[in-house]
């Protein structure tokens, strides 16, 4: 008798994509800073900045570097080029430079308390905006700047009522602007009366400091003001009597941070921890398709033709994630391709001629032919690799077979898995763990069968693995498991190797080893003591074999100062050391 056991898709384990993008992009360029600031296409010109302070301007056909400048502070906006002048708002002031030879021309700081990231999540800062002649800007304090173009004076201030700082879009619409707060708030503001004239607040009470802020948006559409925000309830205004048209709340808590689009009569929305690409019927808020993705969405979708083109983040590890960029058919929700960039994709797609340009976290920008993500070319799956296994006398209970799928066309393959055994082996002892959505995009992915020998009696235990490609066809392998002597009864909870820290980035790199399902949190401390600076997020895990890259977030959002600390990674039952040297 034959045993069917279903394959359960988990967290990120010994897994690791290895690019095979070389042959569908254009170009690729690293310009080694994080760019979360959506580029400009100026004149076949891109313009981007970096975490770093760096700004660059890249020839769009070849990738080349055609010029530099550097600004004081991290650069997380986009650009605005007005009348041969380039806009760039940076550590709460404004910068112009020549647009074409980069030249500073002049720098507009705001004042008050500077508040340059809010806490770690605080990815974007509003984008410089023109109106009459005026470029406005949000600097890090809690005002809006009006700034002449010609003369570089600042001509008119614009506070917010309760003080806090502003990291929406400036939008103009008859007269007046419209903003949203850090505290949850969208105005509307009469330039003329210099008066507010609307203050929707999304929530009652703010039940943790990160809730609410007002992320993406607000714009005006038709008869509606529409904004996403750092709420579990994604809402619309009417433009005319400031109440709301609908409102849609995800059930789990997640949040809705992702800067809306509209297309024809759908506005597309994302969730965060959920996941989730939403299309919604803009007049109902009915839901007209969902589609799961991998990983956390902040930035705003590309609509081209019938496709949204929209990329993911891990927002607990923003720098070292590894993301993706999926394009979605518009009218039904279902997946046309999906590419694998270097780094996490906080920035925008933008489209410049007939090319995709994608940026990442890590520092690099991948120009793609537009068909890639539009009407992508089909070819073969293969999967390669050694299929047997063996556990000898009291070593670890869980092992890890690698195998390799080789994706050549450019469309990607959706994979299903069962496993299937000529033995009665229990259906936890086999688990084969993928990316989680188990869609693979062109190129070579390394796949891992789990096995956990748990009480298996010595022997050989025999099956195949069949992989259902695009629910088209099957392709089997044979496997062997085989068990030498008794299990080792007294390993840990879990167990760490290979531990790495880097200083620089506050990044830190291990393998684990988790024996049985458990949750663990690393608190980074300072010497000889509890006091916590740091922290990385729990994670739920199940057993099985890891590798983390995992940044360190700073407790509150301050930063962490140079010195000797220890990370402590600890579950309920269990806590390893580490020292850590912050340069």
């Amino acid at each position: 008798m034959k045993r069917i056991i279903l394959i359960v898709l988990t967290a990120t384990t010994f897994l690791n994509l290895v690019r095979g993008n070389d042959n569908i992009e254009k170009w690729t360029i690293n310009l080694e800073g994080a760019i979360f600031g959506t580029p400009l296409i100026h004149k076949n010109t891109i313009i981007a900045g970096t975490e770093s302070g760096k700004l660059f301007w890249i020839n769009a056909e070849t990738g080349k570097i055609i010029r530099t400048s550097t600004v004081e502070g991290s650069i997380r906006s986009s650009a605005l080029v007005l009348n041969n002048k380039l806009f760039i708002e940076a550590n709460g002031s404004l910068f112009c430079f020549n647009a074409e030879t980069a030249k500073l021309l002049y720098r507009i700081r705001s004042t008050g308390k500077q508040l340059d990231m809010l806490d770690p999540w605080d990815y974007f800062h509003t984008s410089p905006v023109e109106h009459n002649g005026c470029v406005y800007f949000a600097g890090n304090d809690n005002k809006i700047y009006a700034v002449d173009t010609t003369s570089g004076n600042v001509v008119r201030k614009i506070k917010t009522p309760e003080g806090a700082p502003i990291r929406s879009s400036l939008t103009f619409h008859n007269g007046n602007l419209y903003f949203g707060d850090n505290n949850g708030i969208v105005y509307e503001y009469n330039l003329a009366t210099n008066k507010y004239t609307m203050k929707y607040k999304t929530y009652i009470k703010k039940p943790y400091s990160t809730y609410g802020m007002i992320t993406g948006g607000p714009f005006i559409y038709n008869d509606k003001i529409i904004f996403s925000n750092r709420h579990e309830t994604f809402t619309l205004l009417n433009l005319n009597t400031k109440s709301i048209a609908w409102s849609r709340t995800d059930k789990n808590g997640s949040w809705w941070p992702l800067i809306p689009v509209v297309a024809g009569n759908k506005i597309i929305i994302g969730g965060s921890d959920n996941y989730i690409l939403s299309a919604l019927n803009i007049d109902t808020g009915e839901i007209l398709w969902d589609f799961g993705t991998d990983l956390n969405m902040f930035c705003k979708p590309l609509v081209v033709g019938k496709s949204i083109i929209v990329g993911t983040g891990d927002a607990y590890s923003n720098i070292k994630g590894q993301a993706s960029v999926y394009s979605v058919n518009l009218e039904t929700g279902l997946l046309i391709n999906k590419y694998n960039p270097n780094g996490n994709v906080f920035a925008s797609p933008v489209k410049c001629g007939k090319n995709i340009i994608i940026c990442t976290t890590s520092g690099y920008i991948h120009s793609i032919p537009e068909k890639f993500f539009t009407n992508p070319s089909i070819d073969s799956v293969y999967v390669e690799g050694d299929f047997e296994v063996e556990f000898k006398n009291e070593c670890s209970s869980i092992n890890t077979l690698n195998c390799l799928l080789n994706n050549t066309g450019e469309k990607v393959a959706k994979l299903n898995y069962r496993v299937e055994t000529h033995n009665l082996i229990p259906d936890t002892l086999l688990r084969i763990d993928l990316l989680k959505d188990s869609i693979y995009s062109s190129g070579v992915t390394k796949l891992c069968l789990q096995i956990n020998r748990g009480n298996l009696k010595p022997g050989q235990y025999q099956g195949e693995i069949a992989f259902e490609v695009n629910k088209e066809y099957s392709i089997v392998k044979p496997f062997s498991i085989t068990v030498e002597g008794a299990p080792n009864k007294n390993q840990p909870e879990f167990e760490v190797k290979n531990f790495t820290a880097n200083a620089t980035d506050l990044s830190a790199s291990y393998n684990l080893t988790v024996n049985r399902n458990t949750k663990i949190i690393g608190l980074l401390t300072l010497p000889n003591s509890d006091s916590i600076v740091g922290y990385i997020p729990k994670t739920q895990l199940k057993w099985g074999n890891y590798s983390f890259e995992k940044e360190i977030i700073a407790l509150n959002g301050k930063k962490i100062r140079p010195g000797k600390y220890c990370l402590k990674l600890k579950s309920k039952g269990l806590e390893i050391k580490y020292e850590y040297h912050i340069h």
